[in-house]
């Protein structure tokens, strides 16, 4: 019977980190990821803008066993390669920048958008959960941030999603 597990989820911080989006029996096949993603940040006007502009952040999808989850949940900006495929690996992988949506010298503020869409991204990846009875294939976001900025202020790491196992 196929099955949909959905998640959301407002972090805030994206410096990195991961979130479990679903787990998949063993024996049972991961059909669809359905998800989206965006970052937020409001920083200090007297920051430089540069050092927003010249960040990245990556975000990828993951789907690894979750026995061997000991070892952590890689983060893309630094282990962009699959760990141990075929069934651990990147189902989705991106990296976006930033801009600036606005600047308040009044306020002292400046707020800032990830270049990325608000469109729904859909992996079709089907990947047969062949772990050992008792075992799940997780499906995490993970993400991180490449050359963080030296900036204050607040930020906000959104996502969505949807799986579909059956």
């Amino acid at each position: 019977m196929a099955t949909w597990a959905r998640q959301s989820a407002f972090l805030a911080s994206w410096n990195s980190g991961s979130l479990l989006l679903a787990s998949v029996p063993s024996g049972h096949v991961l059909r669809r990821v359905r998800f989206g993603w965006g970052a937020h940040a409001i920083t200090d006007a007297r920051d430089s803008a540069l050092n927003m502009q010249k960040t990245g952040i990556v975000l990828g999808v993951l789907s690894i066993s979750s026995a061997s989850i000991g070892g952590g949940i890689p983060n893309p900006a630094t282990s962009p390669t699959d760990p141990s495929p075929p069934l651990s690996r990147w189902l989705w992988y991106e990296l976006r920048s930033f801009y600036c949506t606005a600047f308040d010298s009044m306020g002292g503020i400046q707020t800032w958008r990830d270049t990325g869409t608000q469109e729904v991204t859909d992996s079709k990846a089907p990947v047969l959960a062949n772990v050992p009875s008792g075992d799940n294939l997780d499906i995490f976001a993970s993400w991180g941030v490449v050359d963080p900025p030296a900036v204050t202020g607040e930020t906000t790491l959104w996502i969505w999603s949807s799986v579909l196992w059956d």
